[in-house]
């Protein structure tokens, strides 16, 4: 296991029990004395945990009330972003099982959720908001690290969500055209394509700055997608393509579509 990943499902442990010690991590890690308190180092720099004897405890001085862009501004400012969210969660039964993407989008709604369910993702921002929410339970999906998104991606990720399969899958979308979704990062995309195979039904939640927008990396036709939430009525062409592939559009305080 890269040391990168072994630091993902210690913090990951750590929002769960507050408190790790050395003896456990190499327990659980099947790692030296030596290789847990090089971990614990390198978390304690990163500011996410503050070292005690013998073990760790998570940081008190960091807190993740809400998803932030890279400059660290808060990105939930915007009641149509949170109404999406908001739409999303009226989909959501409780005790079902959950699959969300590493998308703003979807960090809105891990925010707000407060349904009892399990969530599985491959975000680090998502896995925090949620971390202190009793009735839901969080599994992190293992990969490498992307620093800059928080999320972890590669060929082991892939491999990971194999196991997996949920009632719902919540993705978002950087581009929405005639032809599909598309994504401005490949990793990402290729992490999402996989979830959309592990869910009985897979929710697209976009605002409508994505609409008209071809990013780099196509990964989604319609025929994939069962609903897409946005927060503005696409215009009438994008309608009937929507119900030519029969998905359902719901807009954000407006009337649904069929």
């Amino acid at each position: 296991m890269f040391q990168d990943e072994r630091l993902v499902k210690i913090l990951d442990y750590l929002y769960k029990h507050s408190r790790i010690t050395v003896t456990q991590m190499m327990d659980m890690y099947d790692i030296s004395r030596d290789t847990a308190r090089r971990d614990l180092v390198k978390l304690e720099k990163q500011g996410d945990i503050t070292r005690t004897r013998g073990g760790a405890l998570l940081s008190t001085e960091k807190t993740y009330a809400e998803p932030k862009d890279d400059s660290g501004e808060l990105m939930l400012t915007s009641k149509l972003d949170r109404s999406i969210a908001q739409k999303a969660m009226s989909l959501i039964e409780a005790e079902e099982n959950l699959m969300f993407d590493s998308s703003i989008s979807v960090q809105y709604l891990a925010d707000i959720l407060a349904i009892p369910s399990t969530v599985i993702t491959n975000s680090l921002k998502s896995a925090r908001l949620l971390a202190d929410k009793t009735n839901i339970d969080i599994h992190l999906i293992g990969g490498r690290l992307n620093k800059k998104s928080q999320s972890l991606q590669g060929s082991s990720l892939l491999e990971d969500i194999e196991r997996y399969y949920v009632d719902k899958v919540f993705i978002g979308a950087d581009g929405i055209v005639s032809e599909g979704i598309s994504y401005s990062n490949q990793e990402e995309g290729m992490v999402t394509r996989a979830m959309t195979k592990r869910g009985d039904q897979i929710i697209v939640l976009a605002n409508s700055a994505s609409f008209g927008k071809q990013e780099l990396f196509k990964s989604l036709s319609f025929k994939e997608i069962d609903i897409l939430i946005t927060n503005h009525n696409p215009d009438s062409e994008f309608i009937r393509i929507l119900e030519k592939f029969d998905v359902k559009l719901i807009v954000a305080n407006k009337e649904n579509h069929n």
